[in-house]
Protein backbone atom coordinates (compact mmCIF):
# COMPACT_ATOMS: atom_id res chain seq x y z
CA UNK A 1 0.00 0.00 0.00
CA UNK A 2 1.37 3.37 -0.98
CA UNK A 3 0.95 6.36 1.31
CA UNK A 4 0.83 9.90 0.08
CA UNK A 5 2.93 12.70 1.50
CA UNK A 6 0.83 15.27 -0.33
CA UNK A 7 -1.19 17.65 1.87
CA UNK A 8 -4.85 16.76 2.19
CA UNK A 9 -6.75 19.13 -0.05
CA UNK A 10 -10.29 20.26 0.53
CA UNK A 11 -12.52 18.69 -2.04
CA UNK A 12 -13.09 20.51 -4.22
CA UNK A 13 -10.91 23.56 -3.80
CA UNK A 14 -13.07 26.69 -3.98
CA UNK A 15 -10.83 28.20 -6.64
CA UNK A 16 -11.26 25.10 -8.81
CA UNK A 17 -15.00 24.68 -8.39
CA UNK A 18 -15.85 28.36 -8.98
CA UNK A 19 -12.80 30.36 -10.12
CA UNK A 20 -14.90 33.41 -11.05
CA UNK A 21 -15.44 33.97 -7.32
CA UNK A 22 -11.79 35.03 -7.03
CA UNK A 23 -11.82 37.45 -9.95
CA UNK A 24 -13.84 40.29 -8.51
CA UNK A 25 -12.90 43.94 -8.13
CA UNK A 26 -12.70 46.40 -5.30
CA UNK A 27 -13.98 45.63 -1.81
CA UNK A 28 -15.43 42.30 -2.93
CA UNK A 29 -11.86 40.94 -2.98
CA UNK A 30 -11.73 41.32 0.81
CA UNK A 31 -14.96 39.32 1.06
CA UNK A 32 -13.49 36.31 -0.79
CA UNK A 33 -9.84 36.24 0.26
CA UNK A 34 -10.73 34.37 3.48
CA UNK A 35 -11.66 31.38 1.30
CA UNK A 36 -7.92 30.85 0.71
CA UNK A 37 -6.99 30.42 4.39
CA UNK A 38 -7.63 26.67 4.75
CA UNK A 39 -6.08 25.78 1.39
CA UNK A 40 -2.84 23.79 1.63
CA UNK A 41 -1.71 25.38 -1.66
CA UNK A 42 -2.18 28.97 -0.47
CA UNK A 43 1.52 29.82 -0.20
CA UNK A 44 2.35 28.28 -3.59
CA UNK A 45 -0.58 30.12 -5.15
CA UNK A 46 0.55 33.43 -3.68
CA UNK A 47 4.15 32.86 -4.79
CA UNK A 48 2.99 32.07 -8.32
CA UNK A 49 0.95 35.27 -8.51
CA UNK A 50 3.80 37.39 -7.12
CA UNK A 51 6.50 35.85 -9.33
CA UNK A 52 4.31 36.03 -12.46
CA UNK A 53 3.19 39.57 -11.53
CA UNK A 54 -0.48 38.63 -11.83
CA UNK A 55 -2.35 41.80 -11.06
CA UNK A 56 -5.96 40.71 -11.14
CA UNK A 57 -7.99 38.69 -8.68
CA UNK A 58 -7.39 37.12 -5.30
CA UNK A 59 -4.43 34.74 -5.17
CA UNK A 60 -3.12 33.00 -2.07
CA UNK A 61 -5.36 35.07 0.17
CA UNK A 62 -4.11 38.46 -1.03
CA UNK A 63 -5.90 41.07 -3.11
CA UNK A 64 -4.33 42.58 -6.19
CA UNK A 65 -3.61 45.80 -4.28
CA UNK A 66 -1.95 43.91 -1.40
CA UNK A 67 0.28 41.96 -3.81
CA UNK A 68 1.24 45.09 -5.73
CA UNK A 69 2.10 46.87 -2.47
CA UNK A 70 4.19 43.91 -1.29
CA UNK A 71 6.16 43.82 -4.55
CA UNK A 72 6.66 47.58 -4.38
CA UNK A 73 7.97 47.42 -0.80
CA UNK A 74 10.36 44.58 -1.63
CA UNK A 75 11.82 45.12 -5.12
CA UNK A 76 14.93 43.18 -4.08
CA UNK A 77 13.01 39.87 -4.02
CA UNK A 78 13.81 37.87 -7.14
CA UNK A 79 11.93 34.69 -6.20
CA UNK A 80 8.84 34.95 -4.07
CA UNK A 81 8.45 31.17 -4.25
CA UNK A 82 11.82 30.62 -2.61
CA UNK A 83 11.28 33.37 -0.03
CA UNK A 84 7.81 32.21 0.99
CA UNK A 85 8.91 28.58 1.14
CA UNK A 86 11.75 29.53 3.49
CA UNK A 87 9.44 31.69 5.61
CA UNK A 88 6.83 28.91 5.77
CA UNK A 89 9.40 26.52 7.26
CA UNK A 90 10.06 28.82 10.18
CA UNK A 91 12.01 31.89 11.19
CA UNK A 92 15.21 29.91 11.80
CA UNK A 93 15.62 29.48 8.02
CA UNK A 94 14.65 33.01 7.00
CA UNK A 95 16.54 35.96 8.34
CA UNK A 96 15.69 39.41 7.13
CA UNK A 97 18.79 41.42 6.38
CA UNK A 98 19.15 44.84 7.91
CA UNK A 99 17.93 46.26 11.18
CA UNK A 100 14.59 45.16 12.59
CA UNK A 101 11.67 47.38 11.64
CA UNK A 102 10.70 50.11 14.07
CA UNK A 103 7.30 49.93 15.67
CA UNK A 104 4.68 51.92 13.83
CA UNK A 105 4.38 55.40 15.22
CA UNK A 106 7.64 55.29 17.17
CA UNK A 107 8.91 58.30 15.26
CA UNK A 108 5.66 60.26 15.48
CA UNK A 109 4.23 62.36 18.24
CA UNK A 110 0.67 62.06 19.39
CA UNK A 111 -1.71 64.71 18.20
CA UNK A 112 -1.85 67.47 20.74
CA UNK A 113 1.22 66.37 22.69
CA UNK A 114 4.29 68.53 23.04
CA UNK A 115 7.88 67.55 23.40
Amino acid sequence: MQTSTQPTMPSPLPCHSDPDTFFVVGAKQHEVKHLCRPCPLRVRCLAEALDARIDFGVWGGMTQRERRSLRHRHPEVTSWARLLEQAEHGPQQYRRSGPPPRAWGSDRTRAGSTQ
